[in-house]
C-alpha cells in the first residue's frame, strides 16, 4: 500500500516573524510503518538541508499521514460548534476549566433542546476520555480531570451564524 505524507516546518526570524513551509512526500512501501520510516528519514534530511540554507530558526517540524483518495465531505457545518466545558482541577482544588470545541457536532451529544450538552452521552464521554491524564493534553500541557461527571461540567451549541438550523437538520 503506497502512502502520502505532508511535512510542515515552522520558521521564525530575528524579528519574531513566523512562517511555515509544507512539503508532500510519496512512498511506495507496502507496509504503512515502512512508509512512515521512509518519509521520516527523507524529512529529517530535508530539514537538515533547509537548516543549512536559512538563517531562520526552525521552531517546529511535523510529519502527517494523508489518507489516500479521501475527498469525502462531512454532512455537518463546521461553523456550528459544541463548546464542552471540562474540569481541569480535581475535588477540593480551585476550580479551573477548559473549553473543548467540536466542529459540526452530531445532534446526539445534545439534550433534547439541541443546545445543552448531554454530559451522559457515551460518544462524548469517549471523546473527552482521550484528554485524561496520560493521553493528549489540552491548554498549556494540562489534562482533563474526570473526578466528577467524566470530566464534563457542561456546555452548549454555538455557531458563527447564530442559528440552530444546521443542528436541527442533523436530527
Amino acid at each position: 500500500m503506497a502512502s502520502d505524507w505532508r511535512a510542515v516546518v515552522g520558521l521564525v526570524d530575528a524579528k519574531g516573524i513566523r512562517t511555515r513551509m509544507s512539503f508532500n512526500y510519496h512512498s511506495d512501501q507496502a507496509v504503512l510503518l515502512d512508509g512512515f520510516t521512509e518519509a521520516n528519514d527523507a524529512f529529517t534530511a530535508l530539514v537538515s538541508d533547509l537548516d543549512a540554507v536559512t538563517d531562520a530558526h526552525i521552531y517546529s517540524e511535523s510529519l502527517v499521514y494523508l489518507k489516500a483518495g479521501d475527498d469525502t465531505v462531512g454532512a455537518g457545518d463546521v461553523t456550528d460548534v459544541a463548546s464542552v466545558l471540562c474540569y481541569l482541577s480535581g475535588a477540593g482544588q480551585i476550580p479551573k476549566y477548559h473549553t473543548m470545541r467540536i466542529p459540526a457536532p452530531v445532534a446526539g451529544i445534545f439534550e433534547a433542546d439541541l443546545v445543552s450538552i448531554d454530559k451522559t452521552d457515551a460518544d462524548l464521554i469517549a471523546y473527552i476520555a482521550n484528554f485524561l491524564d496520560g493521553g493528549f493534553w489540552v491548554s498549556d500541557g494540562e489534562f482533563i480531570n474526570d473526578d466528577k461527571d467524566d470530566g464534563i461540567k457542561g456546555g452548549s451549541w454555538t455557531s458563527v451564524k447564530k442559528t440552530k438550523q444546521s443542528v436541527e437538520k442533523a436530527t
